[in-house]
Order: C-alpha cells, then structure tokens, then sequence
C-alpha cells in the first residue's frame, strides 16, 4: 500500500471504509460511491471483517487478545479504525456518510483532523463537548492513535450496554483522552463542516428519506462550508439490543405508542428490544418516563415536533410514553406554541 503524499499534504491519500463484507447495504451505495467521485486521486479501501481480522493477527498481534474479546462487532469496528490508521494512514470516513467536495483543502499540511459532534449530542449524554469517530484523517502513527490504543488495551472488553460501547471505544473514549492530550497536532473541525444537522433534526429527517428540497438542502450545506454529511443510522445499536418483540403495540397498559416516530435523546440505558421487558424496566425506574422500540429508556421527551420518523415496516416500531406523562409531553407542547405566539405578539406591538 504506497499512498501518494505530496511536499503538502501530510495525510496519505488513503480512504478506509468497513463492513461486514464486499456487499454495502443499497442505503448506502450512492454514499460510499460519492467519496471515490469526489476524491477521485485517492486509494479506497474497502475492508471486510475478515480482512480486519487478518489485519490485527498481522499487524497488532498483541492487541489480538482484546479484539476478539470484545462483546459487540460493533466495538471491533471502532477498533479497527484507529488501528488502520496507526498502521497506514489516511481518512476513515463511515458508510452513512456523504461526501459533498474534495477533502484535500480540509486536511492540507494536517497530521490529524476529526470533528466534533453537534452540541446537542453531547448534552444527551451529559457531555460539554463530543468528538465524533465516523470521520477521522491521520499521518501513519500519530501519537493521539497510540495512545487510544494503549487506552482499549486496558479496558475490560466485555460489556452489556449502548453506553459503555461509546466509553470503551467509541466517542465518549475518544472525547476523554482527547481532554489529556497535551500536544498541539490536533485539528478539530466544527461540527457544521462534517455534521452539519443533529440526528434529531427535521432536515436530517428530509435527507434521509429525500423529501421536499433535499437536494437544495445539500446545496445550501455546501455553501455554508460542510465538506460531508453524517447520516447518523447508528446500525450497530439495533444490532446490540437484539430483535424487535412486540407483537401487539396498542396493548401495552398504561403507554401511549407513536408508530413511526421516535424522541431522539435523553436515554438512560439500553434494556434490549422486548417490549414487555421494557415496560417492566420503565415501571421500575424512578426517571423514566417512556422507551422507544431501539430498547432506550428516557428520562425526557423531546417537543413533538422535533421527533423524527423511523422505518416501521411492520407497523409496531416507535415510541411509548407512560399516559401519565402525557399531560406533560403536552404542556411542553403549548409551551413551545405560547412562546411563538408571545413573540407573535411583542412583534405585532412594536409594528
């Protein structure tokens, strides 16, 4: 692998991608196609699970042991980037993500580039700050990546829940080191040049599912500076909670359901996909207040209007809420309506 790196350009032309196998799911295709049509000189490597196993048995035999050991595939996908990337060089980008222009001028004279997540991801997860891992860009063996993998390398790999796969290797780990490093070789994008809308936002929802103006969407996103955009799918969180057992959805006592819709945030824990052993862990829990079929608890709810629409093919995937909530879920909703209308009103004198 013989990258071409200019006098320049630090960061070799190299662009890691992962998945199960050589066959990306159709949903990201066109995603993962616009990466090659926008960086046309860059080497693109496409890597299976298989082939990250035999790239840590050659590579990092002694971090082989913790690679296996890991409870989630999904922690081993988050392990494996950095270790490329130790290895290598290059930008790893995720499959959920799009590219809108050339990321050369992003990375140009740059030893390590990564971005920050939007602020209200941090704040769901009682965080000032959250660095994202989907996008990251690096020379071979820079010193942040050595010291992400000495810190996986004394972690206990195995694990239960959606939150310590984001403390183990994902971007809480990533965010926490990244408070210690005391070397100043680090760009930090803001969160609008790679993560330009929130995965709670109704633009994200009108990208996803291309309604409307989309494509004047990513226009005016390419205007506005953003090089790529996140997706925010998040697979791996299904895959870890297990499958969907909800076999009546309007019958849970005592819940109001939202088909199709989901409150992104707020979660306190993942409790798997079994509804019923979800309204028992609900009905247990001093702070929650309703769960989504993804198995997450919630502490809050967000406005209406902010929810976002989920697949829901067979019709029992969404949102529960306790009823006896509801009067709250709804007072936030006028509260919201009486703010508008206040505004409305102040305008109206001045006028």
């Amino acid at each position: 692998m013989r990258p071409e790196v200019s006098w320049y350009m630090r960061i070799p032309r190299i662009i890691h991608q992962t998945w199960k196998t050589r066959e990306i799911p159709d949903e990201w295709k066109e995603f993962h196609q616009t990466w090659a049509k926008c960086n046309p000189d860059w080497q693109h490597m496409l890597w299976t699970d298989e082939d990250c196993l035999q790239f840590v048995v050659k590579n990092f035999p002694g971090f082989l042991n913790t690679f296996t050991s890991f409870s989630f595939n999904i922690q081993r996908a988050d392990a494996v980037r950095y270790l490329l990337l130790h290895q290598y060089g290059g930008l790893y980008v995720d499959l959920d993500f799009e590219c809108l222009r050339a990321v050369d001028d992003l990375l140009v004279t740059r030893s390590f580039v990564i971005g920050k997540e939007p602020r209200i991801h941090a704040k769901w997860l009682g965080a000032k700050v959250l660095i994202s891992n989907a996008f990251m860009a690096s020379v071979p063996g820079h010193p942040f990546l050595l010291k992400i993998i000495e810190a996986m390398g004394k972690m206990n790999p195995q694990i239960t829940s959606h939150r310590e796969v984001l403390d183990t290797t994902g971007p809480l780990m990533v965010t926490n080191i990244l408070k210690n490093y005391s070397r100043k070789d680090i760009c930090i994008l803001a969160a609008d040049i790679l993560y330009p809308f929130a995965s709670n936002r109704k633009e994200m929802n009108m990208l996803r599912n291309k309604k409307d103006n989309y494509l004047n969407l990513k226009k005016k996103c390419r205007e506005n500076g953003a090089y790529a955009i996140h997706y925010w799918s998040n697979t791996w969180i299904r895959n870890l909670a297990g499958p969907l057992i909800n076999p009546d959805p309007f019958a849970v006592e005592g819940y109001q359901f939202y088909p199709g819709r989901d409150s992104i945030g707020y979660d306190i824990a993942n409790m798997g996909r079994n509804v019923n052993r979800l309204v028992v862990e609900c009905e247990n829990s001093e702070k929650a207040i309703g769960f989504n079929t993804d198995g997450f608890l919630k502490y809050n709810i967000q406005p209406m209007n902010r929810w976002v629409e989920i697949e829901n093919r067979d019709g029992n995937e969404g949102m529960y809420v306790k009823k006896k909530h509801l009067s709250k879920l709804r007072l936030h909703q006028g509260s919201v309506f009486r703010t508008v209308l206040s505004f409305l009103r102040r305008w109206n004198r001045v006028l």
